[in-house]
Order: structure tokens, then C-alpha cells, then sequence
């Protein structure tokens, strides 16, 4: 029992491992809404690029927040510059659940945001999973059950870790809209 219980520790270890380094090596790159949206992980200056290229990018969300002095959001930032691509900071936690409001603040900014629009955090399936859900639930028509598979496996979301907080926040949104003294809350049109 105990050599048993050893392996899976082992396991565990070894997937958790894998799961910090994965977008060192695993893009993660999808197409949320056809032509319209992707989401991907943290990507490289001639990985976004390409994509930029291929799908004529003309935003970029980083849910990771704005992180001045570090590579990875100075080249980020230049790539969409020299490419004449907005880049959008909106911060989240994979580990913390994200109030109703703080949602409807993100929806308004991916509404705003120049399509084609690519949304991406460090791995490209906690944070992105949820701003893809929102996406799709308050901005593409999809019931809660459809939008909820942005929040999947197949991205590398695993709810069972801290990041269901992602799930919690969307069936949290979802619920949200559905109380009568709150009711569905206006998300303001692009100009």
C-alpha cells in the first residue's frame, strides 16, 4: 500500500512539474470563435508574430498583468507595437475566483478590443480558459454548458487544482446573471 501510495505521490509530482514548465513547450494556441478569437499560452516574440501573420491579430489580451522590465511583457509589448497590434493588460489569478463585476469588466474589454483579438496568460488555460467561457456565454451566444468547456482538460485546465477557481468564477458569473435584483448587466458597445 504504501509503494502504491509512493507512485501516485510520484506521479502527481511529476504531472505538477510538467504543468509549470508545459508553455516553455506546449503553445496551447486555439481558436475560441472562428476568424474571430484565439487564446493561446505565453508565446515568443516569433510565435506571435506568426500568429499575428496567419490570423491577422489586431489585439492582444495578457491576463497576466503589466510586468515592465521583464522579457517576456517587453517583448510581448514591442512585437505588438512593431506590428501595429493593440496589447491589452487585464490582471488575474489563477487561484483566486474573479467577482461577477471584475467579469463584466473583462467582457467590456474583449468587446472593445480589435478583432481579430488573441487572449493569453502563462500557460494559456486557467485565466484563458475563463475569459474564453466569458467570451463565449456573454458575447457569443453559447449557453453556460457549451461556454464552460473553454474550462477544459484539453487546454491543460485542471480543476481539481487551485485553478478551479476558474470554473467557480464562471459558474459564479453565470448564476450572477440570473438574479433578479442584479439581472444581466449591460456590457457597453465598442465604438
Amino acid at each position: 500500500m504504501q509503494s502504491q501510495l509512493a507512485v501516485v505521490v510520484a506521479v502527481l509530482i511529476l504531472l505538477s512539474s510538467a504543468c509549470a514548465y508545459a508553455p516553455r513547450f506546449i503553445q496551447n494556441v486555439h481558436e475560441v470563435v472562428p476568424g474571430k478569437v484565439f487564446r493561446s499560452a505565453q508565446l515568443g516574440r516569433e510565435r506571435l508574430t506568426q500568429l499575428i501573420d496567419q490570423h491577422g491579430i489586431r489585439s492582444v489580451l495578457n491576463l497576466r498583468g503589466a510586468s515592465p522590465g521583464e522579457a517576456w511583457y517587453d517583448d510581448e509589448r514591442a512585437t505588438a507595437h512593431q506590428n501595429n497590434v493593440e496589447h491589452i493588460d487585464f490582471a488575474l489569478s489563477s487561484k483566486r475566483e474573479v467577482p461577477p463585476e471584475q467579469a463584466d469588466e473583462l467582457i467590456r474589454i474583449m468587446r472593445a478590443a480589435p478583432k481579430p483579438l488573441l487572449i493569453h496568460c502563462w500557460a494559456g488555460a486557467d485565466r484563458t480558459g475563463l475569459a474564453s467561457a466569458l467570451y463565449l456565454y456573454a458575447l457569443d451566444d453559447k449557453s453556460a454548458e457549451e461556454a464552460a468547456r473553454a474550462l477544459a482538460m484539453k487546454y491543460h485546465h485542471f480543476s481539481f487544482t487551485s485553478a478551479g477557481a476558474m470554473d467557480r468564477s464562471f459558474a459564479n458569473y453565470v448564476e450572477a446573471q440570473s438574479v433578479p435584483d442584479r439581472g444581466p448587466q449591460p456590457v457597453a458597445a465598442s465604438p
